[in-house]
């Protein structure tokens, strides 16, 4: 996916795509799929609203997909947010190591609503 002027009705985001601009609509979903292996190494990706623009964004669902059947095969979190509002804001995710109150490593994609 390649970031564009064109605002889309729908977004689909991964690692590759994050520190770039986007452009959504209004009411569009976005859906952020973010490689994880909480299963054997307690490392979970958090959605962080950015301070000022709650509101913006709605979350929908935050789900755990696994990599498949055999133990320790990473699989996938998967958000999907819904575009409630005009605006510029930045949806921020953190990957935190077990029992960590902040998180090791962060991934942002900027996003203009329009």
């Amino acid at each position: 996916m390649t970031s564009s002027d064109a605002a889309t009705p729908f977004l689909v985001l991964s690692e590759s795509d994050a520190d770039r601009k986007w452009k959504i609509q209004v009411d569009g979903l976005t859906t952020v799929v973010l490689e994880e292996n909480a299963a054997s190494t307690g490392y979970v990706w958090r959605y962080e609203p950015a301070v000022g623009t709650q509101g913006l964004f709605q979350l929908l669902t935050d789900n755990f997909l696994p990599g498949g059947p055999v133990p320790g095969v990473p699989g996938a979190h998967v958000f999907l947010l819904n575009a409630t509002r005009a605006g510029t804001t930045s949806l921020r995710f953190g990957l935190y190591p077990p029992v960590k109150p902040r998180p090791e490593r962060e991934i942002t994609f900027d996003i203009d609503i329009v």
